[in-house]
């Protein structure tokens, strides 16, 4: 057997064609004797050897040498063998495998019977998407290429969203957007109900779009609603919200991946705007309630550091603080509350508003996606009721691999890449755009009763290039790291020439292209699992069975480059991925308030545009006591009962939720002392 064909999996996995494997499957499937699946194989592979030499055979899919198997079971008159062979989305097998054992590609997806439902159904729509794309696309995506994210839902649904609160404040909540099928309720006449409002409007989300929700100057937008609320009341209510984000399973039985940000003074972009106010008026602008915004911020970064009722933190919604320039000279205090939360908590993040390029101001939610005002202008239309439509992510080191170090050849196999990518991103922007118009959303295409606006405008969403693997695609090209010189010069052409052809394509399709550094959770275990397989020298991280790539442009993060070189990198490459990036500081101890305060300001004067510190913790499920490091057994019990939660591309999980690829690399991680600072 020549060793070019290649098996597709309907995963969009791929590995080169082994007979023996036919017989093995064909015994751990069905129940027929060694002697049957010897004489089936043969056969099969037989017919695969003529096809070769008459057609030049080059790849085959699981499918048609299943549907060869079953082909050769009825001749057998193997009947029942048969029906354990059939496959409905994914073989029977594989479905009794994910009945017995939860699928760990999806973090934040807990075992239950809905997350069965999904990984069962998620199988039959991501084979049927790779089987209707365009050839050139579904080939990219399983020789490796490119990751289509979602691919489940790529004929359905789009990405993420960071609405407007002034939407619901003013038109009320519609869960269905079509006032038929759910109960419609008017402008909201109190914080609480306001607050409701919101979360059954992202639980209607979860419906109908497959990423991250969001809502930007939480605080902000909701002085007049809590305004005259006593201490005690508004405390009630935020919290209130705080359980309801917390506790609101929803599709996939997945928490609502949910994002606020808080702003630490008024932004002089909403200061002149009028306010909204119970019962969808307004009352002054925002500029009048300064003091509001603080209240707000104290009495929610207040409760973030109590936890809940097991002294747990709140892992939903993720917390992002807007830093900007205009107001970091008065904010010590609030500064010093939110990092004291952290010191204990490290579960928020700091957005830089003013990073380069980001306009005169920017949104960005908890999965990293920044929604800049470099599009129209306006940072309403650019930030507000818009989002990232989707991403593809392209695997850096694999083109990195087949250039052979001839960086001119490198960029041409990109190019190919991208303009695939391209190609993708507009034709799943078509699907997407017609099920809008006909009306298929109807949640996201409801209406302000005012201005006659969608909720989710299509036209201002973000059409995003990701990547993976930057540190070890220079590796492959000049051998040396990201963070050296050399390696940092290269890294910065190959995102400067990604951010030309991103500029290329919104000139040429007047749609708003961005580029995006990847969170990659599943993703850089699976590129690395494929380059490894293609190439065996490949440079990759981890273990066999748990390879995984650098996550963007990263350094790595068993590097002991100190923390001034990680902010250096940030500072380097965040301006170059304006649909998002993230700075992780992995700490090995728990640093003092003063010293998060002092790091954050100096970060702040960079163009890191997204950061977060990340301590590991524990907590004994037997007594409650929380540890500020990793442990494997109580000092207070000697319960070995103990979970460990850490950040595993930005949110908090438990870390024996990870998958094997971002297990190995969360063990691996550099953790820095910031005493290393001084």
């Amino acid at each position: 057997m020549k060793d070019s064909i290649i098996v597709m999996h309907s995963d969009g996995s791929s590995e080169d064609f082994k007979a023996s494997i036919i017989k093995t499957t064909i015994m751990k499937e069905t129940d027929v004797d060694e002697e049957l699946a010897e004489k089936i194989k043969n056969n099969i592979v037989k017919k695969i050897y003529k096809l070769q030499k008459n057609d030049d055979l080059k790849t085959i899919s699981t499918s048609t040498i299943r549907a060869e198997v079953s082909h050769y079971l009825l001749h057998h008159a193997e009947f029942d063998a048969e029906m354990q062979n059939r496959k409905l989305g994914m073989s029977i097998t594989e479905l009794e495998n994910l009945l017995e054992n939860h699928d760990k590609s999806n973090a934040n997806i807990q075992d239950s019977p809905e997350a069965i439902v999904k990984y069962s159904s998620d199988s039959i729509l991501k084979e049927y998407a790779l089987l209707k794309l365009p050839t050139e696309i579904s080939k990219a995506y399983t020789d490796g290429y490119i990751h289509l994210h979602d691919l489940e839902s790529f004929f359905t649904r789009p990405n993420c969203f960071n609405y407007n609160i002034e939407f619901f404040a003013k038109n009320g909540l519609s869960c269905d957007g079509e006032r038929k099928t759910t109960s419609t309720a008017g402008p909201s006449k109190s914080l609480s109900v306001l607050f409701q409002h919101l979360e059954q409007a992202m639980m209607s989300g979860s419906s109908v779009l497959s990423g991250g929700q969001s809502f930007s100057n939480f605080n902000t937008k909701i002085v007049n609603y809590s305004k005259n609320l006593t201490y005690t009341q508004l405390k009630q209510n935020l919290q209130n919200f705080l359980f309801s984000c917390n506790m609101s399973c929803v599709a996939k039985s997945q928490v609502i991946f949910s994002s606020v940000s808080l702003d630490l003074d008024i932004p002089s972009y909403l200061k002149d705007v009028p306010a909204i106010a119970p019962g969808g008026t307004t009352d002054g602008v925002y500029g009048d309630y300064a003091d509001e915004v603080k209240r707000i911020l104290k009495i929610f970064v207040e409760l973030l550091k109590e936890g809940d009722k097991d002294g747990r933190p709140f892992r939903f919604p993720n917390i992002l603080f807007n830093l900007r320039n205009e107001y970091m000279d008065s904010v010590d205090d609030e500064l010093y509350i939110i990092c004291d939360y952290l010191k204990k908590f490290p579960t928020g993040y700091f957005i830089n508003d003013d990073m380069e390029g980001a306009g005169e101001t920017s949104a960005c939610m908890g999965c990293r996606t920044r929604m800049a005002t470099n599009y129209t202008g306006d940072w309403e239309k650019d930030t507000l009721n818009t989002g990232n439509f989707a991403f593809h992510t392209l695997n850096l080191p694999l083109m990195a691999l087949d250039s052979d170090k001839d960086i001119n050849k490198f960029y041409k196999i990109l190019d190919k890449y991208l303009a695939i990518t391209k190609d993708s991103l507009l034709y799943r922007f078509d699907i997407i755009d017609k099920r809008l118009k006909d009306d298929r959303l109807p949640f996201l295409t409801q209406k302000d009763k005012v201005t006659g606006e969608p909720l989710y405008d299509i036209n201002r969403t973000s059409l995003t290039f990701g990547f993976c693997g930057l540190n070890e695609c220079v590796e492959e090209l000049i051998g040396e790291p990201i963070e050296s010189e050399n390696g940092e010069k290269l890294g910065t052409e190959i995102l400067n020439h990604i951010n030309e052809y991103s500029k290329q394509c919104k000139e040429e399709t007047g749609k708003r292209f961005g580029v995006f550094a990847t969170p990659a959770e599943s993703t850089a275990t699976r590129f690395a699992m494929i380059n490894k397989e293609k190439y065996p020298n490949a440079i990759v991280n981890g273990d066999e069975g748990a390879y995984y790539l650098t996550n963007s442009s990263h350094i790595n993060v068993q590097s002991d480059a100190t923390i001034l070189q990680h902010i250096q990198n940030a500072d380097n490459f965040h301006k170059l991925e304006g649909a998002g990036a993230i700075l992780h500081l992995w700490l090995s101890q728990i640093p003092t308030t003063g010293a998060l305060v002092k790091l954050t300001k100096e970060i702040k004067q960079t163009n890191t545009g997204f950061w977060a510190y990340t301590l590991d913790f524990s907590i004994c499920n037997s007594c409650g006591q929380t540890y500020s490091i990793a442990i494997d057994e109580c000092s207070n019990c000697h319960s070995k009962d103990i979970t460990t939660y850490s950040r595993i591309t930005g949110y908090y999980l438990p870390v024996n939720t990870y998958g094997k690829g971002k297990a190995k690399e969360w063990s691996q991680r550099h953790r820095h002392n910031l005493n290393e600072l001084n």
